[in-house]
């Protein structure tokens, strides 16, 4: 439960930082596009935290990861070597690492969003531009989320380099299992379990791209 309490903890403290960062920035001299960042920001705020979520809990996901990957394995993977458990320290730098890029990106996105604003409000290009740029943030997202959780699996048994060999035999694959994480992370409610669905899902997706059936 403890993880469920982080997430919508997190969930709640992003929102509000967002919401107030919309209502006290200037993005236009316009003032009409002004006023519709300030009516649009509450809207806004709500789903970049959501797409923000996964990189601030992946931070502290490894405090629980250990256990979670353990009772996959033995309940999916029973002829499954035991993995060496990683260092908290390394852990957590890695975390904070991949996090923090996967922040970067997706907070650049949305500064990209907000300078083609304008174009929103444009019959049919509104509709691509909605397609164009969500696609484009779940893939990034999936990607890095991803890698990031397939590589706590995976350093669990090999080596950082025999992890990359890995994932690039397999980034179709494994880049889809990503977008699928990313995407349970932006939706509310499941969202909060997402951690926990996240190592399972990538310990099942590591032994499968192993061979280990």
């Amino acid at each position: 439960m403890a993880n469920i309490y982080f997430s919508f903890f997190c969930y709640i403290a992003l929102f509000i930082s967002i919401a107030y960062f919309f209502h006290h920035t200037t993005f236009f001299d316009t003032v009409w596009l002004e006023r519709a960042i300030d009516i649009l920001g509450g809207l806004l705020a709500a789903i970049i935290s959501l797409f923000l979520l996964p990189s601030l809990v992946s931070i502290f996901s490894e405090f629980f990861s250990e256990k979670i990957i353990n009772y996959t394995e033995k309940k999916y993977f029973p002829s499954a070597p035991k993995g060496k458990e990683m260092s908290f320290s390394s852990s957590f730098f890695y975390s904070l690492k991949f996090s923090t890029k996967s922040a970067f990106y997706t907070i650049g996105m949305f500064i990209a969003f907000i300078l083609i604003l304008p174009l929103y409000f444009v019959p049919v290009l509104n509709f691509l531009l909605v397609i164009i740029s969500s696609s484009i943030i779940y893939l990034i997202n999936g990607y890095l989320i991803g890698r990031g959780y397939f590589d706590t699996v995976a350093m669990r048994h090999m080596s950082y380099d025999e992890a990359s060999t890995l994932w690039n035999h397999n980034r179709i694959k494994l880049l889809f299992a990503g977008v699928i994480i990313a995407f349970i992370f932006t939706i509310p409610v499941l969202n909060l379990l997402a951690p926990i669905f996240s190592f399972c899902f990538m310990t099942q997706m590591f032994w499968k791209v192993k061979g280990l059936r």
